[in-house]
């Protein structure tokens, strides 16, 4: 593959592919009406609540990125701070990813290889180590797993809604 073609991809998996899972949930949800609001609602809560831990895991575990170890720049739109552990990016995504894989398997696993391909985008673009991405999955996972034991949002597949007598 060419160098330039491979940085490009680096740098799209690395920086906008978050995003782009953000806008199809959006898509998924307000036009094409596969997901219900309180769905939607419940994997963008989840992520930023997996955004909050992993900043506040940062702060206890300080991990100097790799670009700044072995000299090489980063493959990212913008130079990420100092500490590395967890990988928000990789929380955020799975965070949002496991929420929708409760709701439907068939959306949730295309999330899941689309937060696969950001952790592993944000290793090849030297910001992160493979254990700052484990921290991350295990940040996603656990934020999924609090918003889903607090019940704040009631997820509840479409096919199931059963009429009451």
């Amino acid at each position: 593959m060419h160098p330039l073609l491979t940085d490009s991809l680096i740098l799209f998996l690395a920086s906008f592919l978050i995003w782009i899972m953000y806008f199809v949930l959006l898509l998924l949800w307000l036009i094409d009406g596969r997901l219900e609001k309180n769905v939607a609602l419940k994997a963008i809560l989840a992520s930023i609540l997996a955004f909050v831990i992993t900043e506040m895991v940062r702060n206890f575990i300080p991990t100097i990125r790799p670009f700044r170890v072995n000299g090489f720049p980063p493959l990212t739109v913008t130079v990420p701070g100092l500490h590395s552990f967890p990988s928000s990016h990789t929380a955020v995504a799975f965070a949002m990813a496991i929420t929708l894989f409760k709701y439907s398997r068939k959306i949730g696993i295309s999330f899941i290889l689309a937060a696969v391909a950001v952790a592993l985008g944000r290793i090849f673009a030297n910001v992160h180590y493979l254990s700052d991405i484990f921290g991350g999955i295990f940040v996603g996972f656990a934020a999924f797993y609090l918003l889903d034991k607090l019940n704040i949002l009631t997820i509840r597949k479409k096919h199931s809604k059963a009429k009451r007598y």
